[in-house]
């Protein structure tokens, strides 16, 4: 998932060999470990989040949508540039399921089964600091298919149940469902002739972004005509509560980052050097900076637009750190984010991701967790944080990088061992 390869990022054949990108899977890493702060401090240390506004790293989300936007397309776009035949639609499904499922299916059995750490109602509604309260064991069996499949998510009943973080994966495969046929309909656009490429293989992103801020226009008149409050409208169990964890509200998060890496790949053909005047990842440095002041302005007065500003700085900070400088170095910023620490928290990303909500709700059962203050914060937040990459290494070893290895032997129709581990993320 981490973009070494074509192959590791899409589940197309390889296109061509390429370095690894660095910095990303570190800036992945501490995307994961905001969220285990935001998590943690939500559970035990509400005091020192209300003081310190830390909520607000809960948009880190927004930027795992653009990089998962920006990578899985990447193999998309530049066939289209190129003029190719698209990635196999069965390779790419086959590297998307075992990408996500086997961690996810045995993450759930484990939390739900062993840890009965599973929302038996909707979290937001049933979460109460310091306590467990709402958790146990899902035993319908109707409610464990829900769950297995990731389809939860679009039951009002069953929202913010189970492991509750998972909603963002019920959108992330909704997304690896529809990327295909849009990318599909703009390479029959492009090879009508005629067209610029970069610009045909802009607009599968660009349809994604303008439909997710339409939806997010909707999303708010529905608000205006209901009863409900916002956070019963974000998060609660009724439909609005569906449509707004659900793929159309977070299309646009997808699309910014499938937009930036169009302008990556004119940037690296050399086809899109400068934007006027200015370099490419000045240009991208710029779009940042500006996104994340409109999006401090949103947060007063246009609440709901938050996640689509935040998107657009995630494409821009994603060209500012891939692109080198006008020396041709690596950007400071994207080496500070390769140590292996954080590249390695990177790495095991989704079984961390996963992890870390029933780790929680075992220390606080245990009792393990510090005292709501700025010091016991930080003591709560490094035990999850350890147990959770402690057990998110042996999901990882164990069965995230072996479906891997098997989704590759699949796809590439080798039996040796080695040539496969060249197609799989490492």
């Amino acid at each position: 998932m981490t973009g070494i390869t074509e192959t590791a990022v899409s589940g197309a054949p390889r296109i061509a060999p390429r370095s690894r990108l660095i910095g990303l899977d570190g800036m992945r890493g501490v995307l994961a470990l905001s969220v285990i702060m935001v998590h943690t401090l939500g559970a035990v240390a509400p005091a020192v989040m209300a003081q310190t506004h830390l909520d607000l790293a809960g948009q880190v989300i927004v930027i795992f949508f653009a990089l998962s936007g920006f990578l899985i397309y990447w193999p998309f776009a530049t066939r289209i540039i190129d003029g190719r035949d698209t990635p196999s639609l069965r390779s790419y499904y086959l590297a998307r399921a075992f990408r996500v499922y086997p961690a996810y299916i045995a993450i759930f059995l484990v939390a739900n089964y062993v840890l009965a750490g599973s929302f038996l109602h909707n979290a937001m509604e049933s979460m109460v600091p310091y306590t467990d309260d709402g958790t146990g064991t899902i035993t319908n069996p109707f409610e464990v298919l829900l769950h297995l499949t990731l389809m939860q998510n679009y039951v009002p009943s069953e929202l913010q149940t189970g492991i509750n973080s998972s909603w963002t994966l019920t959108v992330e495969i909704t997304f690896y469902a529809v990327l295909p046929l849009i990318a599909l309909l703009a390479a029959r656009v492009a090879n009508r002739g005629g067209r610029n490429r970069y610009l045909v293989a802009a607009m599968p992103g660009l349809v994604l972004f303008a439909f997710g801020i339409l939806m997010r226009v909707l999303g708010a008149v529905a608000f205006a005509f209901s009863d409900l409050t916002l956070l019963d409208a974000e998060w609660g169990p009724n439909w609005l509560g569906v449509f707004s964890r659900s793929f159309f509200i977070w299309s646009d998060n997808f699309g910014a980052g499938m937009v930036a890496v169009v302008v990556f790949i004119a940037a690296k053909k050399g086809v899109l050097t400068h934007v006027g005047k200015l370099r490419v990842r000045t240009v991208a440095v710029l779009v940042t900076i500006f996104a994340i002041l409109f999006a401090a302005i949103a947060l007063v007065v246009l609440p709901r637009f938050i996640s689509t500003a935040v998107a657009v700085a995630s494409a821009g900070l994603f060209l500012a750190l891939l692109l080198p400088t006008s020396k041709g170095r690596v950007p400071v910023v994207a080496s500070t984010l390769d140590v292996p620490p954080l590249h390695y928290v990177g790495l095991i990303s989704l079984s961390t991701y996963l992890w870390h909500y029933p780790v929680l709700l075992t220390v606080i059962r245990l009792g393990w967790y510090g005292t709501d203050t700025p010091l016991g914060a930080l003591q709560s937040f490094a035990l999850v944080t350890v147990l959770s990459i402690a057990i998110a290494t042996v999901t990882y070893w164990l069965i995230e990088r072996p479906a891997q290895l098997l989704a590759a032997r699949k796809r590439v129709g080798v039996r040796d061992r080695g040539k496969v581990k060249e197609t799989v993320t490492v």
